[in-house]
C-alpha cells in the first residue's frame, strides 16, 4: 500500500502558521523561565550578602598609607554673592 503525500498550498500555509506560533510560544516560555531564574539568583545573592560580614569598599594595600577623607567645608563658608539682576522686560508698542 502506497500513500502519496502531496504538499498543497493549504498544508504549507498551515505549517508556516503553526511553526511561527511554536516559535512565539517558545520565546515567551524563555522569557518566563529567565525571569524566574533571575529572581531566584537575586534572592540567593541577597541571602549571601546578608550572611557575609561587612567588608570595606576598598581594602588598603600593604605598604600604602590609608587615605583620610577630605575635610568638609560648611555651606556658609562660601562667600555670599548678590543675586544677579535681571533686566526689566522691554515693551514695544506701536
Amino acid at each position: 500500500m502506497n500513500y502519496r503525500f502531496s504538499m498543497t498550498p493549504r498544508l504549507i500555509a498551515l505549517s508556516c502558521i503553526f511553526l511561527a506560533l511554536l516559535m512565539i510560544l517558545l520565546f515567551l516560555l524563555g522569557i518566563q523561565l529567565g525571569g524566574q531564574w533571575a529572581q531566584e539568583e537575586a534572592q540567593a545573592a541577597l541571602a549571601r550578602h546578608a550572611r557575609s560580614p561587612a567588608m570595606p569598599a576598598l581594602p588598603v594595600a600593604p605598604g600604602l598609607p590609608a587615605l583620610t577623607p577630605a575635610p568638609v567645608q560648611p555651606a556658609l563658608a562660601v562667600p555670599l554673592q548678590a543675586p544677579l539682576q535681571t533686566p526689566a522686560p522691554v515693551v514695544i508698542s506701536k
